[in-house]
């Protein structure tokens, strides 16, 4: 009886400490939406690479600067809002595919 006790004790305590660690990592994401925020980091570091190729630092920088203030404006777009984030998506891989015409043509 009171090993069975203590187990039951010890088993609630391990649930405690497993609801506080998982608390720490976030929500949990369906698997269309891990995929869509996998989406959403290549699309970032494609266009920091894109302006990264610009030959003029200042230009580049702006680029950079501009590319991270709009990524963080809807960073907090709620990961269940998936239409909104493909619609960005969708923005910004017309927006990505006109800077990296425009690098091509610095470049050139």
């Amino acid at each position: 009886m009171i090993i069975d006790v203590i187990f039951i004790e010890e088993i609630q305590c391990c649930k405690e400490i497993f609801h506080e660690e998982m608390g720490k990592l976030g929500p949990t994401l369906t698997l269309g939406q891990f995929m869509l925020r996998n989406q959403v980091i290549k699309q970032y570091r494609n266009f920091l690479r894109t302006a990264k190729r610009l030959p003029d630092q200042k230009h580049s920088q702006e680029i950079i600067d501009w590319v991270r203030s709009d990524f963080t404006a809807n960073k907090n777009i709620p990961n269940s809002e998936e239409d909104q984030i493909k619609a960005l998506l969708y923005q910004g891989e017309k927006m990505l595919n006109e800077l990296k015409q425009n690098v091509d043509l610095a470049l050139a």
